[in-house]
């Protein structure tokens, strides 16, 4: 097989990307996988609705590049606090990237779970508890401005 610039460079971007990252572990590869369900539920929802645009589409995948950029930063954040002078978690897995992961993995899922549940889709009784306490938690839809006035009383 012949390498072509175009295979070579996509293995370049893909290399990069990785490695910025973290790695292509399981949590990654969830993390985009739930992404990916989250953003097609969303197409379908407001196609539906009558309410797709391509600024809401543009600004969708916005918040998913944000999202991995957040984890890149985390990542970073990981390797810099885990040297052997500055191990500040005394662990040899990544603590700060891991649980970012896991926080945008729940929201994901709730917003998929909402996405089905707009559309018609019957939830399983499990996945409507669950949605239904991410729903309740106060701390899951809080602007950050009134994050920022209720730390400065």
């Amino acid at each position: 097989m012949k390498l072509s610039f175009a295979h070579i460079g996509l293995g370049s971007i893909f290399s990069v990307l990785t490695f910025v990252l973290g790695g292509w572990d399981l949590l990654l590869k969830y993390l985009i996988l739930f992404m990916v369900f989250d953003y097609v539920t969303g197409i379908i929802k407001a196609a539906l609705r009558k309410e797709i645009t391509p600024q809401k589409g543009f600004i969708g995948l916005a918040k998913k590049i944000a999202i991995l950029i957040i984890v890149a930063i985390a990542h970073s954040l990981d390797r810099l606090f885990s040297s052997e002078d500055t191990n500040i978690f005394g662990m040899e897995f990544p603590v700060i990237r891991t649980l970012v992961i896991w926080g945008y993995m729940i929201n994901e899922i709730a917003s998929i779970l909402r996405n089905i549940k707009l559309l018609g889709v019957p939830l399983p009784p499990i996945l409507l508890k669950i949605l239904a306490i991410l729903q309740e938690d106060e701390r899951v839809n809080i602007p950050i401005e009134s994050q920022d006035k209720s730390t400065t009383k």
